[in-house]
């Protein structure tokens, strides 16, 4: 009997550390990062000012097309394929100048490309204020809009100095 006890009591410990060990789970945690980046939606930024560089007094008038080197330029990223409006929001009419005086400007033109280059652009006039609809970013959310215009003639008595003034384009959705 002692030995069926013993066999009945090795029996029982046997299944319940048999038990124990079935039961018992290996465990691993894995990380796993979660990420977003933000960017804007839209964003119009300054790509290159229009410069007509040094004009002399007395000289001609000067003028640089918006298709050709030193146009202004505005760099336009948003959305692909996304439908922009743009507004020739302040286009100077004077540049101003030391000791009040004031150099004219105007003539303005643009044109609209969804490459980054002006070469094959046509410009086009521009007035003040004027809105361009039915422009469209790049399927890699880009767009270029150069700006070209005419510079008065200075006159001979025209004051020597730097003449500047800013004008201002708006970009929306």
């Amino acid at each position: 009997m002692k030995t069926i006890t013993s066999k009945l009591a090795l029996s029982v410990a046997v299944l319940a550390i048999s038990g124990a060990v079935a039961n018992a789970q290996l465990t691993s945690v894995a990380t796993v990062s979660v990420s977003a980046s933000v960017t804007a939606s839209l964003a119009a930024t300054n790509g290159g000012n229009l410069n007509f560089g040094a004009v002399v007094q007395g000289g001609s008038a000067s003028t640089i097309l918006a298709s050709a080197s030193g146009a202004g330029k505005v760099n336009i990223v948003g959305a692909n394929n996304a439908g922009i409006t743009i507004t020739a929001t302040t286009l100077p009419a004077t540049l101003a100048g030391p000791s009040s005086s004031t150099l004219g400007i105007g003539t303005y033109q643009y044109c609209y490309s969804q490459n980054n280059t002006n070469s094959a652009c046509s410009p086009v006039s521009l007035a003040n204020a004027e809105v361009i609809n039915g422009q469209t970013l790049s399927g890699t959310g880009n767009g270029y809009m150069w700006l070209g215009a005419t510079l008065a003639a200075p006159s001979g008595a025209q004051t020597v100095g730097a003449y500047s003034a800013n004008m201002t384009i708006t970009v929306t959705l």
